[in-house]
């Protein structure tokens, strides 16, 4: 009797250890299959190991800066996640737009303020220092002697091959002025009358347009040399 007991805990001794063993064996090879292990630099070929190595190096594109970086000089934008930043100025404070690597190595957008030396114009520090002193120097196109768009000399000193420029600043009917264009046209304010006056001013194309004013009506004075006055 103590010997046939004896043989049953030995069978289910050997059940269990048979139960145990289908167990661990099912885990490592089914069940375990479906985890990702991360391959250790043992698992892994030099060449393998080399090629992460590079890959953890690398940042991650999505950045451009078409100015190509901190360019005070140049007024640019940086193109990130599909959107232009432009640089801009806040008084002689140039707002400089540019990518560069973060700790994480990725290729971010940064903004940087910088105060220009001399001005800061439309995104860039300009300077202003010898363009309009109406000496042609090295670097200009033409020196009119001002730093004022639409009279052929634009504000950086380049010739401009459209424009037009109005010497009383546009409608003014209490001034007499002259529309000139690239063309070299050009008309003068002028009285039609003793009331009435013939403005011209540049119009959206740089051309010259017209228009008449009733100096009497509008003012209640007279039209004399070209003006309301």
């Amino acid at each position: 009797m103590a010997k046939e007991k004896t043989n049953y805990v030995l069978a289910l001794i050997a059940i269990v250890a048979i139960v145990a063993i289908v167990g661990l064996t099912f885990f490592f090879t089914g069940a375990g299959a479906n985890v990702a292990l991360t391959p250790t630099s043992s698992d892994l070929t030099v060449e393998q190991q080399n090629v992460l190595g590079e890959a953890s190096k690398k940042p991650i594109t999505g950045c451009t800066d078409t100015d190509g970086g901190q360019n005070y000089g140049v007024s640019g934008y940086v193109i990130y996640n599909g959107v232009n930043y432009y640089d801009f100025c806040s008084g002689n404070q140039l707002n400089e737009r540019y990518c560069y690597v973060n700790s994480k190595r990725k290729l971010v957008m940064g903004t940087q303020a910088y105060a220009c030396p001399d001005s800061c114009l439309d995104g860039a520090c300009i300077d202003t220092s010898y363009c309009g002193n109406g000496i042609l120097e090295q670097g200009e196109e033409c020196d009119d002697g001002n730093n004022i768009n639409g009279d052929g000399c634009d504000q950086y000193c380049n010739l401009e091959s459209n424009w037009c420029n109005d010497t009383d600043g546009g409608i003014n009917p209490l001034v007499k002025g002259t529309v000139i264009i690239s063309n070299g046209s050009q008309q003068t304010d002028v009285c039609r009358n003793t009331k009435d006056l013939f403005e011209f001013f540049c119009n959206h194309i740089n051309g010259i347009e017209a228009t008449i004013i009733d100096c009497n009506y509008t003012y209640g004075i007279s039209c004399s040399n070209g003006a309301c006055i």
